[in-house]
């Protein structure tokens, strides 16, 4: 372990210390830092010699968690005791009428993304290897999968409608969330299906119903649902490497080790960012090859559509050897690559506030609020990887979710007088 890295994880368990004092466990902020203290606390310890930590990486993952800590701490402390939090209610026909067209928006989306894809290989969707798809998305003249890929991130959103109607509903309401992990495994990036089950799971447990007598119990019976998500996304990510032909590559990469085969590839994708930004900025390298903005991509995709002279960034970075090629530099890399410390500070402080302002809303009992809190959040725990939060896909879901919920949400009389559950924040 290297001393940047050292005083990093120092830093990072004080700020975790201060923050289950102020905030309890329940919150974005600890979950966050305790996220990235177990990241980086892994990736010291995985025996395969990657680029070690230096001073410059050390700074930016410090200056971005510590910007998205900061605003969550504002608040005076006591704040977030019990209070009262309305029971969920809604209305059954017009959200029956909006997961139907959700539902059929997805299946649309997925019909057209693969007439993309078979438009630019020339050749039949099904009869296309998951690795040339992969690339005919990524590098080839399918480039992104096209406007279809926007309809494709309504997955998270259908998966919360499906958990919200079998809490309010009915159980068969839960048919959804196989059905949208089904159309979601159709694209081999897997990035988007562990994102859906991340914004899935928050959802569930910012509208699950609470008994507080029984609150002690259920925190133990709540491990089980989420040890089977951390199992299942395990394994998924190893089936999809595998059709992809990068677990092989991995494999062959790294030296034999303690660490079980099955697991190399999805630690590598959790760590690797980490050493990519180390070995960058060791060797001063700009893995955006000259391109700028690609954190705020939204921003100059609607600049575009004002101005036609204004070009979007590219979003495809070059890799570095870590020293197996890699070309992921994590949120924070992605931001500080666009703006430096000053507007990496500043981006992930709003990122921060917002996500704070939406679980402080959310566990007031806002259904709006509740959507955006656990998208905000899975947003924050795929950091090692990429920066979404200014996506076109992320854009998407957001306006969509939100007209979805403030709809379906039941506020006649007969739906305020339902019993009031307690809940800590």
């Amino acid at each position: 372990m290297t001393e940047p890295l050292a005083l990093l994880l120092l830093v990072l368990v004080c700020c975790l210390a201060f923050c289950l004092f102020r905030l309890g466990i329940r919150h974005p902020a600890p979950v966050f830092l305790l996220f990235w203290i177990t990241l980086l606390g892994l990736g010291a310890a995985l025996p395969w010699h990657l680029v070690k930590v230096n001073d410059t990486a050390a700074s930016i993952i410090g200056v971005g968690v510590a910007a998205f800590v900061a605003p969550q701490l504002l608040r005076p402390p006591g704040s977030s005791t019990k209070r009262p939090v309305p029971a969920i209610r809604i209305k059954k026909t017009t959200f029956t009428l909006y997961a139907i067209v959700m539902c059929v928006a997805l299946y649309y989306g997925l019909l057209s993304f693969k007439r993309t894809i078979s438009a630019a290989t020339g050749q039949d969707f099904d009869s296309l290897t998951p690795t040339q798809i992969r690339y005919t998305m990524t590098l080839g003249s399918g480039r992104g999968g096209g406007a279809p890929v926007l309809l494709l991130a309504l997955a998270p959103l259908v998966v919360c409608m499906g958990i919200l109607g079998a809490l309010c509903l009915s159980k068969y309401w839960y048919i959804l969330l196989p059905y949208t992990l089904f159309i979601t495994m159709q694209s081999p990036g897997r990035t988007n299906t562990l994102a859906v089950v991340a914004a899935g799971a928050a959802f569930y447990l910012y509208v699950r119903p609470t008994d507080q007598t029984q609150k002690v119990r259920r925190r133990w019976v709540a491990l089980m649902p989420a040890i089977a998500v951390l199992v299942g996304s395990v394994v998924y990510f190893g089936i999809a490497g595998n059709a992809l032909g990068k677990t092989d590559f991995i494999q062959s990469q790294l030296q034999p080790s303690w660490v079980p085969t099955f697991l190399e590839a999805p630690l590598l994708y959790q760590v690797g960012g980490v050493s990519a930004l180390s070995a960058a900025t060791t060797n001063k390298v700009n893995p955006a090859l000259g391109e700028h903005g690609r954190s705020i991509y939204l921003i100059y995709r609607a600049a575009a559509v004002i101005d036609p002279s204004v070009r979007s960034p590219d979003t495809i970075t070059g890799p570095v050897g870590i020293p197996i090629p890699y070309n992921v530099y994590t949120a924070f890399g992605d931001v500080w690559l666009d703006y430096g410390l000053l507007g990496l500070g500043l981006i992930f402080g709003f990122f921060g506030a917002i996500t704070g302002a939406a679980h402080r809303k959310a566990t007031s009992g806002t259904l709006v609020a509740a959507w955006l809190a656990a998208l905000l959040l899975s947003l924050a725990l795929s950091s090692p990887i990429t920066f979404r939060l200014f996506g076109l896909d992320t854009a998407a879901q957001i306006v969509v979710g939100i007209i979805v919920f403030r709809s379906v949400r039941d506020r006649s009389p007969s739906g305020r007088q339902e019993e009031t559950r307690y809940e800590q924040q």
